[in-house]
């Protein structure tokens, strides 16, 4: 899989559109139908944009040292995650329980977490990695350094979780957890680029977002 080159505005929206509408998704007084349709039309844009640019080509098979690598990436995240758990931090982690289960009753997955964790686990993260990876990492790399490409990638894809974060905690701890997603989508671009594949880091992922889901899931319960 390739892309052609998109132009640096056509860039610069991908890095920031999906940051703004989450913002504002999640921010949505009430929720509701509304937010829910501006959070299709975000997810929309996200699988659409890459879809406009891509190059179909036979998919590289992952290597084993590769998938290897990923899936011990993705435990070591989830390691910390647990780590912090443990932490003084754990408590404002559990205290963000009430907040985690008002979002959860807005989305309107109460009744169905499970099933939710899964599609989240999976399918958006294949969906994430596609687009942060596939299509803005790669894009960037064609008009900037391989180096500015990481950063930049790492910091729209943290961007896109400031406010999904700040629902929970308060600003500065939104901030610093973003911080950590971004250095984890930067150990994923680098996967990208070693593999040539797209496999290797979203085994990762899926691994860090079953993690993340187990832990809303304690929450929630």
């Amino acid at each position: 899989m390739n892309f052609r080159p998109a132009s640096r505005p056509i860039l610069a929206a991908a890095l920031l559109v999906p940051a703004l509408g989450t913002a504002i998704f999640q921010n949505w007084p009430g929720g509701g139908a509304p937010a829910q349709v501006l959070y299709a039309i975000t997810k929309l844009f996200t699988f659409a944009l890459p879809l406009a640019f891509v190059r179909w080509e036979k998919p590289r098979h992952p290597s084993r040292k590769g998938l290897a690598l990923g899936t011990l990436l993705g435990l070591l995240i989830s390691g910390s995650l647990i780590a912090l758990l443990a932490s003084p931090f754990g408590e404002t982690v559990r205290g963000a329980a009430p907040a985690v289960s008002k979002k959860v009753a807005e989305l309107g997955v109460a009744e169905n977490f499970v099933a939710f964790a899964i599609v989240i686990s999976i399918f958006h993260t294949l969906l994430e990695e596609f687009y942060w990876r596939g299509f803005v990492f790669s894009s960037l790399a064609k008009v900037t350094s391989t180096g500015r490409s990481h950063a930049i990638a790492g910091i729209g894809f943290a961007l896109h979780h400031v406010a999904i974060l700040e629902q929970f905690f308060p600003l500065v701890h939104a901030l610093w957890l973003a911080a950590a997603v971004g250095i984890g989508g930067v150990l994923w671009s680098l996967l990208y680029v070693r593999e040539h594949s797209l496999f290797a880091p979203w085994l990762s992922h899926v691994i860090v977002d079953a993690a993340l889901m187990i832990v809303g899931y304690q929450l929630l319960t």
